[in-house]
């Protein structure tokens, strides 16, 4: 049954990341590294209408296409709240991720960067080589307590907040890859 559930989830997520603009190439820097491969990602779960008081779990799938293996360095997301006058404030809402390396949920702190808030994980001394091709997620919960702000917020997942990519030799290379647009969510608190 769980193997099931799985297959099902990735197929679902093959679909979704295969229907994604992800992968319109962006023009590559002459001066930067050479373009090596492709991202996509695609968020599940997302509901349209959230009541305060209560968590949000989400899974952001993502893959790369390239010869080489991805080494994610960090995991993030943005979230706003359109209908706040107090843009740097964010009362009431918190951010957990499950560690892909433990299975541990991990609370993070909010970081205001001047339009959204961004939270991450950041790996230390462990990490993951994910195989090109290879679909990967993240999970994240979003909790909105009583006190958060009621309106229009949006989402904008950003698994991978940095990354290597490493040859079949372990070696890591000075090259990235092709990102589309971030997808974009947005969804009502009340």
């Amino acid at each position: 049954m769980r193997k099931t559930r799985i297959a099902i989830g990735l197929a679902a997520a093959a679909a979704l990341l295969a229907a994604l603009p992800g992968s319109a190439s962006a023009s590559p820097s002459a001066a930067g590294p050479p373009s090596v491969g492709t991202f996509k990602t695609s968020t599940n779960d997302v509901p349209s209408t959230v009541k305060r008081g209560s968590t949000v779990e989400l899974v952001t799938w993502y893959q790369e296409t390239s010869p080489d293996k991805l080494v994610p360095q960090g995991y993030g997301l943005d979230l706003w709240n359109t209908s706040s006058s107090i843009k740097s404030d964010s009362r009431g809402v918190t951010v957990s991720w499950q560690d892909p390396l433990t299975g541990r949920w991990v609370k993070t702190p909010a970081t205001y960067n001047g339009e959204s808030y961004s939270f991450g994980i950041e790996k230390d001394s462990k990490f993951l080589v994910i195989p090109s091709g290879y679909i990967a997620h993240i999970n994240v919960r979003i909790s909105f307590a009583s006190d958060a702000y009621a309106g229009t917020w949006h989402i904008m997942p950003t698994p991978v907040d940095g990354y290597g990519l490493m040859n079949s030799k372990g070696t890591f290379l000075d090259a990235i890859l092709r990102f589309g647009t971030w997808p974009v969510y947005a969804f009502r608190v009340r």
